[in-house]
């Protein structure tokens, strides 16, 4: 069993969405519970969680801090999903990730879904693989991509931390390439959300030290 963290704010309609997609996982038993971690949403966000059974926690400050207050207020199982509100695992997501967590050696390593657009078109086939492109090339993924790590090594490598810029990248950084999966699953974000939520593997590359951005590459 795992548990799901989401951090919000004013999000009612993308969380709705991934909380539908999380119901078969729950139902088969890889869900043992859904943590919301709210900065204070002025929408329905708050409504949504209670309405589908979520542990809600109101916390604010930066979001490395609030995923790991997430991960406080779980109820302990052995592995942790985070997921971007508006992220939506397309069907039978929960049989891939439920053999995932039977492999040997689950819990040395993390995975991530595939990124995809919620439309059809040749634009959204070409975003996804710019996307694609620009993981194979750096060795890294993006929060949209969500999450799935053991606690044990979530802890091991200091959880998210506050002082980072972007607290999600720089865990699939400290994670590594060599360390990360890469599901066959996808996760589906319909392009207005994730207009909203994107930063570009080019753009992250610019933030990066150079160091950083060599090594990843070779």
């Amino acid at each position: 069993m795992l548990t799901v963290v989401i951090a919000t704010q004013d999000c009612e309609e993308p969380l709705a969405r991934t909380l539908a997609a999380l119901v078969p996982g729950a139902a088969d038993g890889v869900v043992g519970d859904v943590v919301v971690v709210d900065a204070g949403s002025a929408d329905g966000t708050a409504i949504v969680a209670d309405a589908a059974g979520c542990t809600l926690v109101t916390a604010s400050g930066p979001l490395g801090a609030r995923l790991r207050r997430g991960v406080e207020a779980g109820r302990g199982h052995r592995f942790l999903m985070f997921l971007r509100p508006g992220a939506v695992l397309e069907p039978g997501w929960h049989r891939e990730v439920g053999a995932y967590l039977d492999r040997p050696g689950a819990q040395e390593r993390a995975a991530v879904f595939r990124f995809a657009l919620d439309e059809p078109g040749l634009g959204a086939r070409l975003s996804e693989w710019r996307a694609g492109l620009g993981g194979a090339l750096l060795g890294l993924a993006a929060p949209q991509q969500g999450l799935l790590v053991s606690r044990r090594l979530y802890a091991k490598l200091g959880g998210h931390r506050d002082d980072a810029g972007y607290a999600e990248q720089d865990l699939l950084l400290r994670l590594g390439a060599r360390r990360l999966s890469v599901l066959r699953t996808r996760a589906l974000l319909d392009r207005r959300t994730a207009e909203g939520q994107r930063l570009g593997l080019a753009g992250l590359a610019l933030r990066l030290p150079a160091a950083v951005v060599a090594r990843r590459a070779a």
